[in-house]
């Protein structure tokens, strides 16, 4: 139970790392976003197709409150594979209201050759 919860601290600090440098993030959310802390200021994420205004339409989003975790989650179509996804994902402290800006990159691969005995 104990290493279930650590795992569970581990992988919030690394959502909330995900979302630090970017071309237009900084001050002190990024630098509390790197380090991997763990605060209490409710922090939102909002995702995106890098250059369009919402994510790809096989790709959904869910955060229930500010202070848990935000989850990506979806099934690519056959189009997509072999494309790569950039996926823009933007925190917001709504405490400080500073902003960070990280890029995820998906690289979609043919389910094909990946279950081999």
């Amino acid at each position: 139970m104990r290493r279930r919860q650590q795992q569970q601290a581990d992988e919030r600090a690394a959502m909330r790392c995900c979302a630090g440098p970017g071309p237009r993030g900084g001050g002190a959310l990024t630098t509390l976003l790197l380090t991997g802390e763990i605060s209490n200021d409710p922090i939102t994420f909002n995702t995106n197709l890098m250059g369009y205004p919402d994510r790809p339409g096989w790709l959904r989003y869910i955060q229930r409150t500010p202070y848990s975790d935000g989850v990506l989650y979806g099934s690519p179509t056959v189009e997509n594979v072999g494309k790569p996804t950039v996926i823009e994902i933007t925190a917001y402290n709504r405490r400080t209201f500073e902003t960070a800006r990280h890029n995820l990159i998906i690289n979609i691969m043919s389910a094909e050759g990946m279950y081999r005995k």
